[in-house]
């Protein structure tokens, strides 16, 4: 429209005398449409690659400040701060003693949160059915935090427990790291 307006006689005007340059301009404006679309699907990629990155590091991180962990209490405390830093929230771990039932490990003091009567009570029925339970989920939702179970080879080995700050919402990627 620019080069309509300024360029093709009669100027200052959006009148076209030939019909040439009405193909030129519908050329200028399908390449104009073309470039756009391309331009914001390879922005949407280089977002979605972006957000794949950051998701692998953190579980290479994660991964690497497990197995660097010489007991139990370092391992929630290597889980919870890595988690802590690509989710905003609290997380606190329990796992499954020698005796088969769920005892938590406290990395510090703030962890003991997850021992409130109503809060053990959805850890165990999330480590029990080996179903995630709790915040923003169908199954015991009143909870302040969701409990996802931790399953290993065979067995739920514990369960992993994160609770937001406030009434925050967790985006599909969050849920999909957790």
């Amino acid at each position: 429209l620019t080069w309509d307006y300024f360029f093709i006689p009669p100027q200052r005007t959006f009148h076209f005398s030939e019909p040439e340059d009405m193909a030129m301009c519908l050329a200028l404006l399908v390449g104009a449409a073309v470039t756009g679309t391309l331009t914001s699907r390879i922005r949407r990629r280089d977002r979605l690659l972006r957000s794949r990155e950051q998701r692998t590091n953190a579980l290479y991180q994660i991964a690497s400040a497990i197995s660097a962990a010489s007991n139990r209490r370092q391992f929630a405390s290597a889980v919870s701060e890595n988690l802590s830093l690509q989710v905003p929230g609290r997380f606190a771990i329990a796992l499954k003693s020698v005796a088969g039932t769920l005892e938590p490990i406290f990395s510090d003091l703030r962890d003991n949160w997850i021992t409130g009567e109503k809060e053990w009570t959805v850890a165990m029925w999330a480590f029990e059915h080996g179903k995630v339970a709790g915040w923003s989920t169908d199954t015991l939702a009143s909870a302040s935090a969701r409990y996802i179970p931790l399953i290993g080879p065979g067995e739920i080995t514990g369960v992993l427990a994160y609770r937001p700050h406030g009434e925050a919402y967790i985006s599909q990627d969050e849920e999909n790291l957790l």
